[in-house]
C-alpha cells in the first residue's frame, strides 16, 4: 500500500543534551535561565556554544557561561539579521531595544509639533554614513553568528 522507505543511520543523526548521564528534558529546560549572551558589539560572550532548541514558538540558544547552562531566544537577533535600508525608525528602535543595544541617532528623533516621532523615516536616514555603517556591521556579525548555529540543532524530551 505504501511505499517502504530505508533510512540510512549515517544519514539522520538526532542530537540529544546529555547532563549528568540524563537526557535534557522539557521541564529541565523551562528552568534554565535566560541570558544574552551578546555585548555591545555582538560578540558572543559565552565560553560555549551548545545548539539551539526550536521549541513551541521560539528557537532557543543554549550556551554555557561561567559553568552555567543559559538559554538566549533568537527570535530578536534574527529580526535583526534580517533588517533593511527600508527599515523605519520606530520598527528599527524597538528591535535595538529587545536586542539590548544602545545608538544614538545622528538626527532628533524627538516628537514633532503633530506628535509623529518620524514612524515613516527610515532608519538609515536617523544615522550618520559612519554610525550607519557600524550597524551594518553589526547586521552581519548577528547573521554570521546565526549562520555558525547551522546543523547544531538538539532535541529535547
Amino acid at each position: 500500500m505504501y511505499p517502504q522507505v530505508n533510512i540510512d543511520e549515517e544519514i539522520i543523526k538526532v542530537k540529544t543534551l546529555v547532563i549528568s548521564g540524563r537526557r535534557m528534558t522539557k521541564t529541565f529546560f523551562n528552568q534554565i535561565l535566560i541570558q544574552s549572551p551578546f555585548n555591545g558589539e555582538m560578540d558572543f560572550n559565552g565560553d560555549l556554544v551548545i545548539g539551539y532548541v526550536n521549541d513551541t514558538n521560539l528557537t532557543w540558544l543554549l550556551f554555557i557561561r561561567n559553568k552555567e547552562i543559559r538559554k538566549y531566544s533568537l527570535k530578536n537577533i534574527s529580526r535583526f539579521s534580517r533588517f533593511s535600508d527600508s527599515t523605519s525608525y520606530t520598527n528599527f528602535e524597538e528591535l535595538l531595544s529587545n536586542i539590548g543595544l544602545r545608538i544614538t541617532p545622528s538626527i532628533s528623533t524627538d516628537d514633532d509639533e503633530y506628535g509623529d516621532r518620524h514612524s515613516n523615516q527610515y532608519a538609515k536616514n536617523c544615522y550618520s554614513d559612519e554610525v550607519w555603517t557600524n550597524i551594518l556591521g553589526l547586521r552581519d556579525k548577528a547573521k554570521a553568528f546565526l549562520d555558525s548555529l547551522d546543523g547544531r540543532q538538539i532535541f529535547i524530551g
